[in-house]
Formats: C-alpha cells, sequence, structure tokens
C-alpha cells in the first residue's frame, strides 16, 4: 500500500485541454462598442424627434442657424409654432425681418429620382404680420446668378402677409398679401409663385408666376390689377392684366389697361387667363374711353434694364392709376430706346392732353 500511494504521488498531472478560439477574451474596442453603439443609436433617435416634437428642442435649433434670432418663439415644429420676431441677417446690409410670425403643419419629406435634391419641408399655412426686407443701394447692374436652385425642396401650401416693405417701394408698401408658393418644384426644375390677393394703396393684383431653376432662367408670369372708382376726387375704376415671358436675362412684357370714361361705382373683376391666352379685360357698364397698351423689353441684368418702351394711350388719367399722379386726358404714342449699355436712350414722344 505505501509503495502504491508513492506511485501516485509521483505521477504528473494531467495537462489542461487547450482554449477554444470561443474561449478567448475580446478586444477592448469591441468591449467598448458593445457599451456605446446602443447610446450612440438613442441619442441618433432622440436629438430629431426633441427638435420636432418639443419647444426647447425647436429653441436650441433655431439658436444653431447662424444669422439667425428669435424672439419668443412658441411651440414646436411638429404643431403650431409662433414667433415675436425673427430677424435673418444675410450680410452687410442686408436683412430680413418677420413680425409675429405663425405657422402650423409643417411635415419633412423625402424625394425620389431628383437629380438636384433628396429632402422637401411641407408647410400649411404661414401668416406674418409685417416683413421688412432690407439691402444696400448699388449703382452697379444686378449680377447673374450661377444658378437658383435651391439644396431642398420647400412647398408653401397658403401664406398671409400683413404688410410686405421692400427697399425702394417705402410710399407704396403691400397690404393684404396672400398666396402660394413651391420652391424647386417639379424635380428642381422650377419655382412657382402664386399671389391669390395683395393691395397697393387703392390697386388689388392677383398674379403668378414660373421661374426656371437653371441658367437663362426662363420666366412666365401674369399679373390681373384693378382699382375701383373714387368719389373725392371724381376717378373712374379701371382694370389691366400685364404677361411676360422669356426669361430673366431677356424679358418680354404687355401690358393692357382700361378704364371708364365716368365715375361708376364697383371694382372690376380680376381674372387670369390661361398661359398664352389674350387677356380679358371686365370692367362695370360705362363707355370704356380711357385705354393704353405697352410693350416692354427687359434685361435685368445690363446696365440699363429697360431696353425698349412702346406704348399708345386714349384719354388716359394717370391720377386714376396711382392718387400722386397729375390730373391728365393723355392720347398718343411714346417710343423709349436703349442704344447699347452706355449710349443715353432716344424717346419719341407724340402726346396730347386735352385736360
Amino acid at each position: 500500500r505505501g509503495r502504491d500511494l508513492l506511485t501516485m504521488t509521483a505521477e504528473k498531472p494531467a495537462a489542461a485541454p487547450p482554449s477554444t478560439p470561443s474561449q478567448k477574451a475580446r478586444p477592448r474596442w469591441l468591449r467598448w462598442f458593445t457599451w456605446i453603439a446602443p447610446i450612440l443609436l438613442a441619442v441618433t433617435i432622440a436629438l430629431p424627434c426633441w427638435i420636432w416634437f418639443t419647444q426647447g428642442g425647436t429653441q436650441t435649433a433655431l439658436a444653431w442657424v447662424p444669422g439667425l434670432s428669435v424672439t419668443k418663439w412658441q411651440g414646436s415644429l411638429s404643431g403650431q409654432f409662433s414667433a415675436e420676431l425673427l430677424i435673418l441677417d444675410l450680410g452687410p446690409g442686408e436683412r430680413i425681418q418677420l413680425e409675429h410670425l405663425q405657422g402650423q403643419g409643417l411635415r419633412p419629406g423625402w424625394v425620389n429620382n431628383t437629380p438636384t435634391h433628396w429632402f422637401k419641408l411641407f408647410i400649411a399655412n404661414l401668416s406674418i404680420e409685417r416683413i421688412r426686407v432690407q439691402w444696400p443701394t448699388s449703382t452697379e447692374p444686378a449680377q447673374k446668378p450661377a444658378t437658383l436652385v435651391l439644396p431642398l425642396e420647400i412647398e408653401l401650401a397658403t401664406f398671409s402677409v400683413g404688410r410686405l416693405e421692400v427697399p425702394g417701394l417705402e410710399k407704396f408698401p403691400i397690404s393684404a398679401l396672400a398666396g402660394a408658393v413651391h420652391l424647386n418644384a417639379e424635380r428642381g426644375a422650377k419655382h412657382q409663385i402664386q399671389i391669390q390677393h395683395a393691395q397697393i394703396e387703392r390697386i388689388q393684383l392677383s398674379a403668378k408666376a414660373d421661374i426656371g431653376s437653371a441658367s437663362p432662367f426662363s420666366l412666365h408670369a401674369q399679373a390681373a390689377l384693378s382699382s375701383p372708382a373714387q368719389a373725392q376726387p371724381a376717378l373712374p375704376a379701371w382694370a389691366a392684366q400685364m404677361q411676360a415671358k422669356g426669361s430673366l436675362e431677356r424679358l418680354q412684357a404687355d401690358v393692357k389697361l382700361k378704364a371708364l370714361k365716368e365715375h361708376t361705382p364697383g371694382r372690376p373683376k380680376l381674372f387670369l387667363p390661361p398661359w398664352g391666352a389674350e387677356p380679358v379685360l371686365p370692367v362695370p357698364g360705362g363707355a370704356e374711353e380711357q385705354a393704353l397698351t405697352a410693350s416692354l423689353e427687359l434685361s435685368p441684368f445690363d446696365a440699363f434694364v429697360l431696353k425698349q418702351v412702346q406704348a399708345q394711350t386714349q384719354n388716359l388719367n394717370l391720377q386714376a392709376i396711382l392718387g400722386n399722379l397729375p390730373d391728365t386726358a393723355l392720347s398718343g404714342t411714346a417710343q423709349l430706346v436703349a442704344d447699347g449699355d452706355k449710349k443715353p436712350m432716344s424717346l419719341k414722344l407724340d402726346l396730347r392732353n386735352t385736360r
């Protein structure tokens, strides 16, 4: 028995079986990734939701926008929202100021099969009490843009602006402005603007325009204007229509205006015909003895924007168009031609004022 005990003691212990790959310790970076990945995924989902669905998140996101300042923001982008004042500084002397803004129905979305953009923003309704636009005055001609394509599509179904003030029209602010805008429409090919109603002093207007987003920036536009009869001083009602076609580089515009000879209560009804149709000018009963027809050629990016004007008038009262113009009864023709960018313009007038 002692010999067996000695033999057992002298025997070597059996070697441990080799470890399999599954039993090896994982690399440290993999362990860290296993912990961090869920956190990153949660933040990626939670951050957009926080910005979109909460007032604090929306305010924080707006504060990140360069040049944008917002006063008294209320609500979130997912529902109804409002701000007392929103100011966007675009550069030296360039500013857009929005006062008492309210909106709702903001929806983001993806756009497929478009070469220009992949994101769309839809806004059901936006109302602004007043918009003030500022930019520095310059005697230099406007510079032609390289492109008008935007990085995203924006569709504003309805908008209203109580008062619009832009440089050069301080004496004629636009009020009661309402319409719709679709930027980067038709897969980024054009921008569409429709003005259902606007007021400039006594003048009421509606308009629509399609502008190409790529050079030469094709343009088709129509506008209908009207003014009611006025008792003091006695001014007739009138209606006018304008059509413009071409491009932002070279534009042809036609204007037709008709007015009543005598003061007749009421306002002509605004009417926008289909593209290319002859303008129709419905006016209240009475003799249409005041008239203006004009054809204009414009080059917005040249030193002389107005290249040519040809006009014919019949008993036209300028005061009926704008109250601060003189009381007239003009009949005749006028021709204005610009011969190059640096030469003076030539003007030929054959007008008679019988008042």
